[in-house]
């Protein structure tokens, strides 16, 4: 009997991998073991702790199910995005508090679908462009490996569970090329990207950059219709009961967002937009990518290095060539995704400019330089897979893999307790309880600590004259007991102290020390409130 040849065997399973057909069991297998290691790799990062989290990833989930639209007032602009993506990290943290162990691997269920639906995309590139399943595989695992998409691995961000819904909609986009469907097949993957949007509205950028890309690919009415009223559809039925609320509370289906155009009188008349991550300079603006290569916060709130994007950006220049010796379908696919990559990174780049906002375009831009290389390798037909293409496809698989740098954006050891086990001294049940609204973020407090009445997140803001201000006002005038959280008393009640903008005074030889699993502070006092003595001029400390 001869003796198996390991390469034969790997590239036997590679072949049954991605050229072909599985049947739905297999799909359930390989969903199985990805949640496995991706389970794995979130342990072995650790529990998430980001920023985030601490600030509105808890509050937003318990609002919603505890009704606090009229208990609780704060100057959180996060605090009025849709909580469905919270729910399921609520959940879990809900059933596990004293014990982040299982909720930190079920949390990576959501990098395992990401790997899925790009395998599923490889898959496509393999029957378009007959690619060998080895260059396939090195693809895959340059998609998978990206600085964002490791960074988020178990984390509550949510850009992964929602950019697997977006890698699903290219998936259905491309079989309708494939079989020349221009309405059932687009229609399903412009309903993904309305769905992706409904959920997190910064993923407008994938409803805008496809329909683009859809427009210049296929310029038919007949073509167009079908996929316009789907991605209206899925927008609606994954926003729009959300929407609905903000309107009728607020006065604005995109509250507090671009309250210079809906007036909301809960709001002051600004975008809320932030500006901090935008290029400066023309080189930046030109080149904005290419900076990213190495370590830095030009686009991110803590550092890291990713070259995937500039790459795929050139790609996408490359892909719009009229290659010869391609088939329609395969001009199409070509055609498509690189205006897909171009135009939403171009809207990205004016309206967000954050780079975890694109982190679909990271997925996509090693199947997109692959792609292209596919495509340039047509042109020597029955040679087999130019040498060319798979030294340059392993030189850069190489190259992006060893100057990736995953950015951290907090981790703790996933065998403490989540920061909802708060033990206070004080019985805050029937207590008003209120924080400075900033760093650190302290709203997961309304969370863990024994159901106060009322829950206030204070910045100079929340004294404007808006009715969010109004009511705040009226709460800390009304309440009987309240109570300032803070990790430095002193400091919250010197010259600058955001209590004094509200004539109130923290009782600071009165505070306790709260018990809180919190990362980002030593310890937190829990102070009673009082009216200050001598206040000080609104002026001064209510800039």
């Amino acid at each position: 009997m001869p003796a198996t040849n390991p390469a034969q065997t790997l590239n036997a399973r590679l072949q049954t991998l991605f050229h072909h057909r599985l049947r739905a069991h297999h799909h359930l297998l390989l969903l199985a073991l990805l949640g496995v290691i991706a389970g794995a790799g979130s342990l072995w990062l650790g529990a998430d702790a980001n920023w985030d989290l601490r600030n509105y990833h808890l509050y937003n989930p318990w609002a919603l199910l505890n009704d606090r639209w009229q208990a609780d007032m704060g100057w959180n602009v996060q605090w009025f995005l849709n909580p469905l993506p919270q729910l399921p990290y609520y959940a879990l943290v809900s059933l596990w508090p004293n014990d982040l162990r299982p909720v930190t691997a079920l949390m990576g269920i959501p990098g395992a679908l990401v790997a899925w639906a790009m395998l599923l995309l490889y898959r496509e590139l393999g029957r378009q462009f007959e690619l060998p399943a080895a260059l396939l595989a090195l693809g895959w695992v340059v998609s998978c490996t990206g600085a964002v998409t490791l960074g988020q691995l178990g984390t509550t961000f949510n850009d992964l569970a929602v950019a697997f819904i977006v890698l699903l909609g290219c998936v259905s986009i491309l079989r309708g090329l494939r079989e020349t469907d221009d309405q059932r097949w687009p229609a399903l993957g412009f309903f993904a990207f309305g769905v992706a949007m409904g959920l997190k509205i910064t993923f407008g950028l994938f409803v805008l950059g496809p329909a683009l890309a859809w427009l210049f690919t296929r310029p038919r009415f007949h073509a167009l219709w079908p996929g316009a009223l789907a991605a209206t559809l899925g927008l609606l039925l994954a926003g729009g009961w959300w929407f609905t609320l903000l309107q009728l509370r607020y006065e604005s289906p995109l509250y507090p967002f671009f309250n210079n155009l809906f007036e909301s009188p809960w709001w002051i008349p600004i975008t809320e937009r932030d500006a901090r991550f935008d290029p400066q300079g023309l080189l930046q603006w030109l080149f904005y990518p290419f900076y990213w290569w190495r370590a830095n916060v030009l686009v991110s709130e803590v550092p890291f290095s990713d070259g995937r994007i500039s790459l795929g950006l050139l790609a996408a220049l490359g892909a719009l060539w009229p290659w010869r010796g391609l088939s329609l379908t395969q001009r199409r696919t070509l055609r498509f995704m690189a205006l897909l990559m171009l135009f939403t990174y171009a809207i990205w780049l004016k309206q967000f400019a954050i780079y975890r906002y694109m982190l679909p375009l990271e997925l996509l831009a090693p199947w997109l330089l692959l792609a292209l290389g596919g495509a340039i390798s047509l042109r020597q037909a029955g040679q087999g897979t130019p040498k060319a293409l798979w030294l340059s496809s392993a030189a850069v698989a190489l190259l992006l893999i060893v100057t990736t740098q995953p950015p951290n954006w907090g981790r703790v050891p996933p065998s403490q307790p989540s920061v909802l086990a708060v033990k206070s001294p004080i019985d805050t049940r029937n207590a008003l309880v209120a924080v400075a609204q900033g760093d650190p973020p302290l709203n997961y407090l309304a969370v863990g600590l024994p159901g106060p009445r009322h829950f206030l997140s204070v910045n100079a803001n929340l004294h404007a004259d808006t009715l969010t201000g109004q009511r705040a006002k009226a709460m800390l005038a009304n309440s009987e007991e309240r109570y300032w959280v803070t990790p430095a008393p002193a400091k919250a009640n010197g010259p600058r102290g955001l209590a004094a903008c509200f004539g109130l005074q923290l009782q600071v030889t009165a505070c306790q020390p709260l018990q809180a699993n919190d990362p980002g502070v030593p310890q937190l006092l829990i102070c009673p409130l009082r009216e200050h003595p001598h206040p000080p001029p609104h002026a001064e400390v209510c800039p």
